[in-house]
């Protein structure tokens, strides 16, 4: 009984791995990173475009032309942690899928 369900175990696991290198798998994989990129990325150039471009010239009441409230003239802190807000994520929206598609390659030598 024993020495079955290991042989069971065993199979199951080729399977698996099986499962995980068929060319649709494949596919799929590199369709999800693909899309999880280029959405990462029009994300990052909007928040770029829209909340940093107000903030350079000066119009960062315009903010509450997308998201109402969010800029207070009398909140110069909160205002100026918003900016450094949008910074940091566009930084992890441009940058954050590297590791991913790093540590897969790795995985799969």
């Amino acid at each position: 009984m024993m020495y079955s369900s290991i042989m069971d175990h065993d199979e199951a696991a080729k399977q698996q791995t099986d499962i995980n290198t068929t060319p649709h798998n494949q596919s799929s994989t590199f369709t999800l990173t693909t899309s999880v990129w280029i959405s990462s990325i029009l994300f990052a150039i909007f928040t770029g475009a829209h909340y940093i471009r107000h903030s350079l010239i000066g119009q960062i009441d315009k903010w509450n032309e997308t998201d109402p409230g969010l800029y207070r003239p009398q909140s110069f802190a909160a205002n100026r942690l918003m900016i450094l807000h949008f910074l940091a994520g566009i930084v992890l929206m441009t940058v954050g899928p590297i590791p991913h598609s790093f540590i897969s390659k790795a995985i799969s030598r």
